[in-house]
């Protein structure tokens, strides 16, 4: 949660503070309390994870790591979903 996201009470205040705030305006506040998100692939090296973080003043941030495992089938190839066989070829035309 920042200044920008995740910050309904600033979203609150730009409205004007309304004391009862209608379902077009309520539907605003829960949207503006909504945290920003995002997901990052992290190296990992020696079973350990370095994330640099810089945060603004006032801001929380929650950091939630989890292990992935490549479930990939062995026979998947990028090749195949689009079409193409070795670089440079078009299997659609054999």
């Amino acid at each position: 949660m920042s200044e920008d996201a995740g910050n309904a009470r600033a979203a609150w205040i730009e409205m004007g503070r309304p004391l009862a705030p209608d379902t077009r305006r309520l539907d605003a506040l829960h949207e503006a309390a909504e945290p920003a998100r995002s997901h990052h692939a992290v190296p990992v090296t020696a079973g350990r994870a370095e994330i640099d973080l810089v945060l603004a003043r006032n801001e929380v941030t929650l950091l939630e790591l989890t292990p992935v495992v490549d479930e990939t089938p062995k026979w998947w190839s990028e090749e195949r979903l689009f079409g193409l066989g070795e670089e440079g070829t078009d299997a659609s035309a054999t």
